[in-house]
């Protein structure tokens, strides 16, 4: 005797469904074409996102400190101590000569003269200071990529391109940091002391670029009295490379 179709097919879908193949069927069919597409694709490009942020990563530039002034802390110490009495003058002197009649700075016996040429003396001495102390450097950032080869030197990767930050301080103490490549900087004639200067060319092509110029152009780097701690080898080492080539860098654009 023959089976029905219809109990054909339902006795397969109950076969089926005893396995659970039917409803995992179901499910899959639910599933929309473009999914699996989609699931690539975002497979694919997160592996290109971290690969790429594995090569920038390896790209990031870096600053490493390779100089800090010897003396740089005294020079902040007397800034802050010029500025405040600088701030103290301006301050006493002005109430002073108004209420010159007042009869307690009477009763004090004050000589205006001498209160004159004390304010003059704190203000000129204080913008002396600031002149003679504002090119100190007290400190060298020296800018440099991570090499993806360990063994790789990073002093035979300085060049005339190679970029440094050069800190000094302000009238009020006050960090101020100027990024320059080597080639920008010129070393003047001094037996005592090395100093920088910035090349006019630059000077020139700031103004014409309309790039903020420095705020500071000459510095004044107390190089003798560095290094002579152990710890402080590798640092110095980087920065004899970058005195040379800024020195060679100078002869060779004169010849």
């Amino acid at each position: 005797m023959r089976t029905p179709i219809y109990r054909i097919n339902f006795n397969l879908y109950h076969h089926y469904n005893s396995f659970h193949v039917n409803e995992s069927l179901r499910n899959l069919y639910k599933i929309p074409r473009n999914s699996s597409i989609n699931f690539q694709k975002t497979f694919f490009s997160t592996n290109k996102q971290d690969k790429s942020n594995n090569n920038s990563n390896n790209n990031v530039e870096t600053k490493q400190l390779i100089f800090e002034g010897p003396n740089f802390r005294l020079i902040r110490i007397l800034k802050i101590f010029s500025i405040s009495t600088f701030g103290f003058a301006w301050t006493i002197c002005p109430l002073t000569w108004w209420n010159w009649n007042n009869p307690m700075i009477q009763a004090a016996e004050l000589n205006e003269i001498i209160l004159s040429l004390a304010f003059v003396a704190s203000t000129a001495s204080t913008i002396t200071l600031h002149n003679f102390m504002s090119p100190y450097v007290t400190k060298i950032f020296y800018h440099h990529t991570p090499s993806i080869i360990p063994s790789t030197s990073q002093i035979s990767n300085i060049t005339p391109l190679t970029k440094i930050t050069l800190e000094t301080l302000s009238i009020f103490s006050h960090p101020i940091h100027i990024t320059l490549q080597l080639k920008d900087l010129k070393s003047e004639i001094n037996r005592i002391t090395l100093r920088w200067k910035v090349k006019n060319d630059y000077l020139i092509n700031c103004e014409k670029d309309g790039i903020k110029i420095p705020s500071q152009t000459k510095f004044w780097i107390d190089y003798k009295n560095f290094g002579k701690g152990k710890e402080k080898d590798k640092e110095k080492e980087i920065l004899d490379k970058i005195i040379k080539v800024v020195n060679e860098n100078n002869s060779t654009s004169l010849l």
